[in-house]
């Protein structure tokens, strides 16, 4: 469900996102702020449609995405059901194979419906990855 939060932060979704670099450090990170563009002003390929807006926080000496903020107003849920819906994602460095991934490290969401008590959420912790390694060979 959030394999592609990272490409929300990229070169290729500027016709789809407003992008502005805060002029201060938080926590020793740069912040991103970013916001979907009007639906007019979109590409027709925006993967993102619905409105949101939200931050990404950057390490300014790996120039790593740590962590991405995300909320999203008026999100369908349910038919009839309208929430507001936010979620962040925290990335840490993982080695796999001697080779270095900046991989989830835990996600939350939480949706909260309008004019309702009920709440959807979601909190996961990834840890202890494993690379998995496949040889196969052909033969005719």
């Amino acid at each position: 469900a959030f394999s592609i939060a990272t490409a929300l932060i990229t070169f290729d979704q500027k016709a789809c996102f407003t992008y502005r670099l805060t002029s201060q450090l938080f926590d020793h990170r740069y912040i991103i702020e970013f916001a979907t563009k009007a639906l007019k002003d979109r590409d027709k390929r925006c993967f993102a449609m619905e409105p949101s807006t939200g931050r990404a926080f950057v390490n300014p000496q790996t120039m790593q995405i740590e962590r991405i903020e995300c909320r999203t107003p008026n999100h369908p849920i349910t038919p009839g059901t309208l929430t507001l819906w936010t979620w962040s994602i925290n990335y840490s460095k993982v080695i796999l194979n001697g080779k270095t991934f900046w991989l989830p490290q835990r996600v939350t969401t939480k949706s909260v419906a309008y004019g309702s008590p009920v709440e959807w959420s979601f909190d996961a912790t990834y840890r202890n990855y494993h690379g998995l390694t496949v040889t196969h060979r052909i033969i005719p």
